[in-house]
């Protein structure tokens, strides 16, 4: 069975293409409708026109007549001697006015003749044939010098003169009118077929838009295709081979270490013949150039190879010319091992008797069977074995016996259709005297037996191998101890979900957990009983969603959950109410309660412009912001959140140049003996001048570089900066006390394996005496892990240092492991100081403090004095040292100087 190439072509879907007489035809149909209507209003416009001049030519005619009629009747009344003038005159006017009309009439083009009836022609005639028969009554009167206006020769003749005039006025008029309803009717149609050119062009833009998102996302589809078939074919028994057209080879899948014995990086850049059996050289020659020649067309040839052990295997060899796919530029070459295929072919050549023998003896299931009747000829031992049946019922079968019911008809297609002598299948399903179904892969082959037309059938029975290679893609996509989706699988199915929203235009929203105090389980109880609460909360996550909803486990605590079709975020958060709910219950493993909750983080997607990692980012960002809140809480992801997320990472950019561009600066604050008044150290705290936010806070950089792992870096530059500039002070100053330097180590300092050497590497290139250096460390760091803390501690010790615990109150140091620990100082927290002077406030702590010091041979230093009256009640309470703004801020190392160069050095309040 082959595999479908990942590389193909993206068409438009077919909810995106018309009918085939809509996409091409149509529109010309609309175009030539248009033009033809645009050509008809010109032309109708042309005619009315033309209709109206006529109708004006006749009512000027008709105006001469009357004047002419005039003219005659004035004459007859009263003798004057210049009528001849004035008929010539009238004559001539109307004679042009009738000369214009008939050309008129003449002239007329197809659509003349089309709207106008065959009399128009005549009436122009019959007008002008009553005029000239009036014109000639009115001179034969006037040659008499007698006109009568009673009616005679030339009354007549005005009468039917005026008859064919109101004829003509009456006719063009009408053809002037119906001339203008067919150039309206005209008009309409153009307005029609205008406005469905324009919808087409609409339609046709927007399909070109939604085609061009849509191959976007297929595009993206397609990408993790081309990964996951990738990564299938590392995985295939197969080798796949890629060479150039010259049969160098340019990639080899691992597979060629089993079937071949070479490591792919072995066979890479040498050409294909160089392990080719010398014999198979020609006709691979030749099967190359048939490929380079039909493109696309696969060629399949069964060769020989050489194994790494200098054997020859037998594989059969699909090629495929994909030169000319971008994405591939090579030929491909699937190459299989059919050595032990052949053998059996070359079994079943040998004699009848070889033949018997091999096929009774044979560990694979063999039989042979009728191909017309389908009926069981023979089998072997092994098939009896396999299927439960004995040798005469199998010979009272046929092969549609051992099928399923339902593969029956595909069992007659297959039989009934042309097979090659030799063919090799899979995919079958058997079905056994006990009703089990197992998988099998065929090789038959046709053969005369018996005298019958027959076929030889092996079948290997690959149940085991098809469940392992089920369970390897069940291993590939889903999380092996919940039995939820993997991250592979989530984000193809969230990427195809993306494409879904685009089309429908319903959005999709995803749900990122993260259980609360997880790691707290797993350090208190076990990793096991943590796997345990792993599945059990798998079990709950799914009863909260729908059948079609996808929950995945991304890796450790974390959880997500994809929402199809969602109308609007409430959904999600009800989804999101549900899960928590159903947390609250207590988890019993093995006896014991536990609680957990969940910090969930909520993103919303309409696949426009957002890729699956978009949106995981989107819901991570919303679940830290939820965390960051209180835990078991539910945030949904909005713009702000990812701007703090960008500053977030911006600072942090910003953090890993800082180094490196000398933006670090140690400021120094004094710290005094509270008897003598005296500076007898200096603690070292680091700041960060950037240089567009100025002194950046340490509250708001520290915990990063601690999250990062960027404070080992910056702890070290302080504490050999630090060195260096107590080194400078004891030699600048030989008369004053000496100076400690104290220099605080944050956990990630503490635990780092070459503490002690880098400590001892900077005393040494410092030469700073190590009684003066005070390493600082935090009550929670050294009871993080209080033996390991002892071990460090001594070895920090036998360097000479001083070692003090900071904020010593505000964690739950052992008695017994504070005994043991090799510390001088205890640094009481500043907010036992703060509350000393109110009324009840922490002197009974503050006492017991220095009691125990006192015991345990210690010194106390009280951080952050700001008024007198605290000074005052420290002292009385027996405090050896204290710092705080009452005495000096922290500052920069000149003005250090500067304080150590007054006189007495004595503290001073401030």
């Amino acid at each position: 069975m082959q595999s479908q190439s990942p590389y193909h072509t993206v068409e438009a879907p077919p909810a995106l293409r018309g009918p085939f007489w809509l996409e091409r035809f149509f529109p010309m149909v609309v175009l030539f409708i248009a033009v033809t209507s645009l050509l008809g209003v010109i032309a109708l416009n042309r005619y009315v026109d033309d209709c109206q001049r006529a109708a004006a030519l006749v009512e000027h005619v008709r105006a001469e007549a009357y004047a002419l009629r005039a003219l005659e009747v004035e004459t007859a009344q009263v003798w004057r001697p210049e009528p001849r003038a004035a008929l010539e005159q009238t004559s001539r006017h109307a004679r042009l006015d009738l000369d214009a009309l008939s050309r008129l009439v003449r002239q007329g083009g197809w659509l003349d003749r089309w709207l106008t009836p065959p009399d128009v022609g005549s009436v122009a005639a019959r007008v002008q044939a009553a005029w000239e028969s009036y014109e000639a009554a009115v001179r034969i009167s006037m040659d008499r010098q007698r006109l009568e206006p009673a009616p005679g020769p030339s009354g007549l003749s005005f009468a039917a003169l005026e008859e064919a005039l109101e004829g003509a006025a009456r006719r063009y008029a009408g053809l002037a009118a119906r001339a203008r309803e067919v150039a309206d009717l005209a008009t309409v149609l153009l307005s029609f077929s205008a406005t469905l050119l324009l919808l087409g062009m609409v339609h046709r833009i927007d399909r070109i838009r939604r085609i061009g998102l849509m191959a976007a996302t297929e595009q993206r589809l397609m990408r993790k295709g081309v990964e996951r078939f990738r990564a299938l074919v590392q995985h295939a028994s197969d080798i796949i081979v890629l060479m150039d057209r010259d049969g160098v080879m340019r990639y080899v899948s691992p597979a060629v270490e089993k079937v071949l014995g070479f490591a792919a990086e072995e066979l890479l850049g040498k050409n294909v013949r160089e392990i080719l059996h010398p014999d198979d050289r020609p006709r691979a020659r030749e099967g190359l150039a048939w490929t380079l020649e039909h493109p696309g067309a696969p060629y399949q040839a069964e060769l020989r190879l050489r194994h790494r052990d200098g054997g020859w295997r037998h594989v059969e060899l699909r090629g495929t010319n994909r030169l000319a796919d971008p994405e591939v530029r090579g030929v491909v070459l699937n190459v299989r091992d059919v050595t032990e295929r052949n053998q059996a072919q070359e079994a079943l050549r040998q004699s009848e008797a070889t033949f018997r023998m091999l096929f009774e003896d044979h560990p694979l299931p063999m039989w042979v069977y009728h191909r017309q009747t389908l009926r069981f000829l023979a089998v072997n031992q092994a098939a009896q074995d396999k299927y439960g049946y004995s040798r005469e019922e199998f010979l009272g079968m046929t092969i549609l016996d051992i099928r399923p019911p339902e593969e029956g008809e595909a069992v007659l297609q297959d039989v009934r259709q042309e097979r090659p002598r030799l063919q090799h299948s899979e995919g079958w399903r058997h079905q056994l005297h006990d009703g089990r179904v197992i998988e099998v892969e065929i090789v038959s082959h046709t053969l005369e037996f018996e005298g019958h037309d027959a076929v030889l059938v092996v079948a290997h029975d690959v149940t085991e191998r098809k469940r392992l290679e089920r369970q390897l893609t069940r291993q590939a996509f889903y999380d092996p101890l919940t039995g939820l989706a993997n991250r592979t699988l989530f984000t193809e199915r969230l990427e195809q979900a993306l494409a879904r929203s685009l089309r429908r235009g319903k959005p999709v929203a995803l749900l990122f957990l993260d259980l609360d105090r997880f790691k707290l389980v797993n350090d208190s109880l076990g990793h096991e009983k943590g796997d345990q609460l792993l599945v059990e909360v798998a079990r709950r996550l799914r009863g909260c969603l729908r059948g079609e909803d996808t929950a995945a486990r991304l890796g450790g605590d974390e959880f997500t959950v994809l929402l199809e079709e969602v109308p609007n975020a409430e959904v999600p958060r009800q989804v999101a109410e549900r899960i928590n709910q159903a947390l609250e219950v207590p988890f019993v493993l093995e006896g014991q309660e536990v609680f957990v909750s969940a910090s969930i983080g909520i993103a919303l997607g309409s696949g426009v412009g957002q890729s699956a990692s978009d949106l995981l980012r989107d819901a991570d960002i919303a679940m830290y912001r939820a965390k960051n809140h209180g835990r078991a809480r539910t945030e949904v992801f909005d713009a702000s959140m990812g701007a703090q997320a960008s500053e977030y990472l911006r600072l942090e950019s910003d953090l890993r140049r800082a180094l490196e561009r000398g933006e670090f600066r140690v400021f120094y604050q004094p710290q005094y003996d509270l008897k003598s008044g005296k500076v007898v150290g200096l603690e070292a705290l680091v700041r960060w001048e950037h240089p567009e936010r100025g002194l950046v806070p340490p509250a708001q950089f520290i915990p990063m570089a601690e999250e990062t792992g960027l404070i080992v870096p910056i702890g070290r530059w302080v504490l050999e900066t630090a060195c260096r500039q107590g080194k400078a002070w004891q030699e600048a100053y030989p008369h004053h006390a000496p100076l400690a330097v104290a220099v605080n180590l944050s956990m990630r300092q503490f635990r780092h394996p070459r503490l002690v050497e880098e400590v001892a590497e900077v005393l040494e290139q410092t030469g700073l005496p190590p009684q003066l250096l005070e390493l600082e460390i935090t009550e929670s760091v050294v009871m993080d892990d209080a033996e390991a803390t002892v071990a460090t501690l001594g070895r920090l010790k036998a360097l000479g240092v001083q070692l003090a615990i900071d904020d010593f109150g505000t964690g739950y140091s052992s008695l017994g492991y504070l005994k043991r620990f090799p510390v001088a100082v205890l640094k009481m927290d500043r907010a036992f100081v703060r509350d000393l002077t109110e009324a009840g406030g922490d002197q009974a702590i503050v006492s017991a403090v220095m009691g125990l010091a006192r015991a345990l041979r210690l010194r106390v230093v009280a951080e952050g004095i700001e008024t007198a009256d605290q000074l005052e009640q420290l002292r009385a309470l027996g405090c050896d040292m204290g710092q705080g703004y009452y005495f000096a801020r922290p500052m920069p190392g000149p003005a250090v100087s500067a304080l150590l160069e007054a006189p007495g050095s004595r503290m001073q309040p401030k």
